[in-house]
């Protein structure tokens, strides 16, 4: 796999073609080069600045313009489609598991693009990896069909897929942002030091990613943009979308 070709930088370009600043992280989806990342990401006002927003095309050494996005008419849907951006031949793209295959426990991993400072130079790449915390695919698909992931979205990684592996790579997920709740992990370690027996209890915080269901994706998607977006045949009839 050719990391360039399936995980794609969103920059901001100005009127003289140069990159002006770092936007997050989107990936393709389709077989015709179309493809997905965090609304938050794309769905920016630049007008008047003289600004677009770009993918960057590793390979070619051009950044690529990104056509207006495809979006939910409900603003909270933080998700978006751009279709027919970056086609390749042969197509090169990630597949959505037919979201009833998804279980907590399943092996997941995240690779994106993120910032550690405030220059396009402060860009890097990002691999995280774990099980699924908890997932649940709700009668509201936006608000209910989330993937905990066991490590965090970081400045960034907005948009960045969440993958398995069932044969071959499949996408499971979009990573979006962070649980605004908590929890406190406790963990009691004995040692000796100097003759002393010692029990310390140590306290972490540990905070969860948060993605979007393959369910939700695939409701996203096959209404946003039917006709462009290809899945299993098993998940558009499960869904009502053929």
């Amino acid at each position: 796999m050719q990391i360039v070709d399936y995980f794609l930088r969103v920059v901001r370009v100005d009127r003289t073609g140069c990159a002006t600043a770092f936007a997050g992280t989107a990936f393709p989806v389709t077989p015709d080069g179309g493809i997905l990342t965090a609304r938050h990401v794309v769905d920016v006002d630049l007008s008047g600045t003289g600004e677009h927003l770009a993918i960057v095309d590793e390979q070619a050494g051009v950044f690529v313009r990104l056509p207006p996005a495809v979006v939910a008419d409900d603003p909270r849907v933080d998700l978006a489609f751009l279709p027919g951006v970056m086609p390749r031949t042969p197509p090169r793209y990630f597949p959505i598991l037919v979201p009833s295959a998804l279980e907590i426990g399943e092996r997941i991993f995240t690779f994106g693009y993120y910032a550690f400072g405030g220059g396009l130079s402060d860009v890097d790449r990002g691999y995280f990896s774990g099980t699924v915390v908890n997932a649940s695919a709700g009668a509201d698909p936006y608000g209910e069909s989330t993937i905990v992931l066991p490590y965090p979205v970081i400045e960034g990684m907005s948009g960045s897929p969440v993958l398995t592996y069932h044969n071959g790579v499949k996408c499971v997920g979009l990573a979006f942002g962070n649980r605004s709740s908590r929890i406190l992990a406790s963990e009691i370690l004995d040692y000796e030091a100097s003759g002393t027996r010692v029990r310390e209890t140590v306290h972490r915080i540990v905070e969860f990613g948060v993605a979007y269901h393959a369910d939700a994706l695939v409701r996203f998607l096959g209404r946003a943009c039917p006709g462009a977006f290809k899945v299993s045949c098993e998940s558009l009839n499960v869904y009502g979308l053929t």
